[in-house]
């Protein structure tokens, strides 16, 4: 790269960082500044950040003698076991939400970046003949980039909420191949099958990998900057150097803790550039501060919105020992409820405490570059754990919360691979493999028999809600529920019981003239008194007919579907 094309890069990323903290100071005096830079540029900043991704992948690729066909031929046989592996999962895991109100709210932010090239959160809205209408919107909790690559998807095929599934199938093939590529490198062809079926041996790896969320692409891109930064620490290439930089720059926009991974190997690798490198890499450095504004912007636009309970802090020091204790308590899963294998945990901890003695001891001996690695590696998993366990929202046993521990889940199961690479001679490759084998096939049934997801109330109600609506043949119903987030985001018109009673009128004129073919009223009721849940009083009299009932807590609550229909001409 020319020195002049150099200074014209950094003199047009200074002045747009510039122009962007400027905004951005004015907009913490002025929220709408704030909010309109963020709903009218996020869109733009994240396809540049995409863009220039992926053209430091292309070069990388380039530079290194990247063909294709060279690779498939030396790789083919992962793609199919990783293929395998996935059509497995897709096949006997249940394919649906598993997390309350995450998946349709990524759902609807993508819906909205589709259609309107603005990142809302889309909470009720109305289809009139294809026509999308918000009704209420909000700024996202979440950032941005798991909902802008899903748009994309739908930019294909059209808009369905399927695609994120889809998605987050294509992570997982990418995943598994992808492990069983890296571990060729450092081992031997049986050992990277069995590191791919190690991973899978998780069942929270099959559960929300078969999900609608982000948590799978946020395990993946940080496997993926922990590669690249294993070849960074052994040849510090400046095309090596800027992919990796440009991926902990998407790493960071995925989830909220997945900016601090990012800190760490960001940190990290910038002490290992020379001055005269820093200065060549200059702009991409610059580019970075730019691409995270939309992060920060929503950061400062969502402060007091996260929903930690009132009267309880979202991290603190009790949290951490509360939900630290029942990460142990339940560490082993003996009754093979809950989404973990519990002997690969019981293997990590042996494994994990037999490597550190010989280390210690001196009996074990690794390479100065493999110890900064492994140093870099510990500092993100400790990170991890410790981030969660504070949060007011990191138990280990609960559904909506299980899928954080992703990336321990993963550390735990690659442990016996460790071992296998610090002792090659102790451990065979056949009784390796056939350990991993026997560990998928006695843990994967709790990812099929999906009792663990279904043990939350509000995921079987929603579940029923869905399974209503796919049996019914309603051309354009318009959908009355607690959640109308959960029925926007697989394209139906939905409002809320707020906005309902107040626009009672209105909503039966519309009927009248058929705007709608009819009104579907999803409420929770007690079992005792028959009286609806708090914040799902509809008053309206009695318009509507009871078609059906589901019992979603035993004996205690039960969810009742009632219809009015439009009256034939």
């Amino acid at each position: 790269m020319s020195r002049q094309s150099t200074i014209w890069k950094n003199v047009f990323f200074g002045f747009a960082i510039a122009i962007s903290i400027f905004a951005s100071l004015w907009g913490v005096f002025d929220r709408n500044v704030l909010k309109w830079l963020f709903v009218n540029t996020s869109y733009y900043v994240l396809l540049a950040m995409v863009g220039v991704w992926s053209f430091h992948l292309i070069r990388y690729l380039k530079v290194t003698g990247f063909h294709q066909k060279g690779f498939m031929a030396r790789n083919w046989h992962y793609f199919v076991v990783a293929g395998l592996l996935t059509v497995i999962i897709f096949s006997t895991t249940p394919v649906d939400f598993k997390t309350l109100n995450d998946e349709p709210v990524l759902l609807s932010v993508s819906q909205s970046l589709l259609y309107f090239r603005t990142p809302y959160e889309i909470n009720e809205g109305l289809n009139f003949w294809g026509s999308y209408s918000p009704l209420t919107t909000e700024i996202p909790i979440r950032p941005l980039l798991f909902p802008f690559l899903l748009q994309f998807f739908h930019h294909i095929a059209g808009y369905h909420f399927y695609h994120a599934f889809i998605l987050n199938m294509v992570l997982l093939f990418v995943f598994f191949s992808g492990v069983g590529i890296c571990f060729k490198k450092v081992s031997d062809l049986s050992t990277s099958y069995t590191a791919i079926l190690l991973c899978a041996a998780h069942p929270v790896i099959a559960i929300y990998g078969t999900g609608g969320g982000y948590d799978m692409m946020a395990a993946v891109f940080l496997c993926l900057a922990l590669a690249l930064l294993f070849g960074f620490i052994h040849a510090s290439t400046n095309e090596r150097f800027s992919l990796l930089w440009m991926t902990l720059v998407l790493l960071a926009n995925i989830r909220h803790e997945s900016f601090v991974y990012s800190m760490i190997i960001g940190l990290f690798c910038l002490t290992q550039l020379k001055k005269d490198e820093l200065k060549r890499n200059s702009w991409l450095l610059l580019s970075a501060g730019l691409f995270m504004m939309p992060y920060i912007w929503q950061r400062l636009l969502v402060t007091g919105r996260y929903e930690n309970p009132a009267g309880t802090s979202l991290f603190s020091v009790g949290m951490f020992f509360r939900n630290g204790h029942e990460l142990l308590s339940n560490f082993l899963n003996i009754d093979f409820f809950l989404p973990y294998s519990g002997v690969l945990n019981g293997a990590s901890v042996v494994i994990g405490c037999v490597v550190m003695f010989q280390l210690i001891t001196g009996k074990l001996m690794v390479q100065p570059k493999i110890k900064i690695f492994c140093g870099i590696l510990m500092t993100c998993f400790v990170t991890n754990l410790v981030i969660i366990l504070s949060h007011h929202a990191g138990r280990y046993s609960l559904a909506t919360q299980a899928r954080f521990f992703i990336v321990f889940s993963l550390a735990t199961a690659l442990t016996p691979i460790i071992f296998k690479l610090a002792y090659p001679q102790k451990l065979s490759n056949r009784t390796l493999l056939c350990f991993a084998i026997i560990i998928l096939l006695l843990y994967h049934p709790i990812a099929m028999r999906n009792s663990f997801v279904s043990s939350l109330m509000e995921n079987r109600s929603n579940k029923a809600c869905r399974e209503f609506l796919k049996r019914k043949t309603y051309d354009n119903p318009l959908v009355i529920t607690k959640w109308p987030v959960q029925i926007t985001g697989i394209g139906y018109s939905a409002i809320g019981f707020e906005y309902a009673n107040r626009h009672k009128e209105k909503i039966l004129s519309d009927l009248k003239n058929r705007f709608f073919d009819s009104i579907i009223l999803f409420q929770q009721k007690t079992a005792e008194k028959n009286l609806p849940l708090k914040g799902q009083v509809l008053n309206w009299g009695r318009e509507f007919e009871k078609i059906d009932q589901k019992a979603i807590y035993y004996n205690q609550v039960y969810l009742e579907i009632s219809i009015i229909e439009t009256q034939p001409l």
